[in-house]
């Protein structure tokens, strides 16, 4: 059709510039963001993420501060020097050996990623990424969607973790409402039906609708079919694939 609808989460000034997501990659560096931007669209971003207004919630490693034990450290803009890291709960910023170690940790992981649920619990134990960095999410969700196609109900019991834990570790970066979780919370409950937890199911179709809702409009065509998830959840794969 020809009619967009904009739902704001928040109150917006008079001649407050708006902008959107070109990529839709809202979990991605800076230094990869504008790389992309850049190939596919010609420009260098120039938002407040991108400029180093905000903090950049993809890369939080573990504050290595003592006293500091629940903190996330994470960079402005690229994050190429020291100085441009701090903690979201401490504010204190690295020194230059401590940014010298996550830094390294970073390209250890790009280069070799773990192939496994094993290989990235090692990674998260020595203490220095954690489960919110891009890389796990990306490593997580890969795992998530292969388990997922499996008919093996231990297979996809292994798929609900590790759903459930991406879920949880957005929670510490993302906003309540945030289109990524509706189809993370679709995809926990499409699991939750292939093996047989009608309930859990019913309950993650409701959360996803919770926030469809606010971002895509309570009568949006997301937020209509989630409804009917919700009202008449199917009890067998073959009842959700028919009501897709």
């Amino acid at each position: 059709g020809t009619l967009l609808s904009v739902y704001a989460m928040k109150d917006i000034q008079q001649g407050s510039a708006l902008s959107i997501d070109y990529l839709d990659e809202f979990y991605l560096p800076v230094r990869r963001r504008q790389e992309r931007l850049l190939k596919s669209h010609g420009f260098v971003c120039g938002c407040q993420l991108c400029e180093g207004v905000c903090l950049d919630y993809s890369r939080a490693f573990c504050c290595p501060q003592p006293q500091c034990a629940q903190g996330q450290v994470m960079p402005r803009g690229r994050g190429e020097s020291a100085g441009q890291w701090e903690c979201s709960s401490c504010s204190r910023p690295l020194s230059q050996q401590q940014w010298e170690i996550i830094v390294k940790e970073e390209k250890n992981i790009l280069s070799n990623p773990p192939d496994d649920e094993e290989g990235i619990q090692r990674l998260l134990d020595k203490g220095v990424i954690t489960e919110s960095h891009y890389i796990c999410i990306l490593l997580f969700e890969q795992l998530a969607r292969m388990y997922s196609s499996s008919s093996d109900k231990g297979v996809l019991a292994r798929a609900v973790k590790l759903w459930t834990r991406i879920i949880q570790a957005l929670e510490r970066n993302l906003c309540a409402y945030h289109h990524s979780k509706v189809l993370y919370f679709d995809m926990l409950a499409q699991v939750n039906v292939a093996i047989g937890d009608i309930q859990a199911a019913k309950e993650a179709f409701q959360n996803a609708l919770t926030i469809s809702e606010v971002v895509h409009g309570t009568n949006g065509r997301a937020s209509s079919q989630l409804r009917e998830l919700v009202n008449n959840t199917p009890t067998t794969k073959a009842e959700l694939q028919s009501s897709a």
